[in-house]
């Protein structure tokens, strides 16, 4: 199957272990990472986040999810997988987590260059602004992904939800043949 998934964090993720901002971002500079475009990298995002947990716990997960647009902080596996098969499709920031027993600096934070229209149109449905012409998402249960693969995009937001992460079949088997875990691939069926 060479359709793309929506990728998200695995089900049950404990709340203990959510990065939570440290920063209190006045300008709503952090919302700059689901704009799809090249940001500045010199820029100091404040990508700092503290969770509820230890050091050696965090590092056991590939993914940590955070509550801010960047969604997911990632371990450098995933981080290498990312800059080898699509560097060009990403930017990487230094993202540090703050736990009960210390700092771990070694996880990032992308920024998605793309964006991709990959919900099926015979299907899906919209939410719209009060105006009834600006889509804002989709309905609940109204999102579902076509049969038809992305490539050479590798990593996207959806179109209509930026908040939604879409990756290939190709990025999703070499995530899989690595073993990250922490993740969930849903093929929007």
């Amino acid at each position: 199957m060479n359709k793309p998934f929506e990728w998200t964090i695995q089900d049950y993720y404990p709340n203990k272990h959510i990065g939570i901002y440290m920063y209190d971002d006045p300008e709503d500079k952090i919302y700059d990472f689901m704009a799809t475009r090249s940001l500045d990298t010199n820029y100091d995002y404040h990508l700092r986040f503290e969770v509820e947990t230890t050091a050696r716990i965090i590092q056991k997960h590939d993914t940590i999810f955070n509550n801010t647009p960047v969604d997911m902080l990632l371990s450098p596996r995933i981080t290498d997988i990312l800059l080898t098969l699509c560097p060009e499709q990403i930017q990487v920031f230094d993202a540090g987590i703050e736990c009960k027993d210390g700092i771990v600096d070694t996880y990032k934070a992308i920024n998605i260059l793309n964006e991709v229209d990959v919900s099926d149109p015979e299907k899906r449905r919209f939410n719209y602004l009060s105006d009834q012409k600006t889509v804002v998402g989709y309905e609940r249960k109204g999102f579902f992904i076509k049969d038809a693969p992305m490539e050479p995009i590798h990593i996207a937001r959806d179109k209509y939800s930026h908040a939604t992460i879409i990756i290939s079949a190709t990025l999703k088997e070499a995530l899989e043949k690595a073993k990250i875990k922490g993740c969930r691939y849903w093929a929007g069926d």
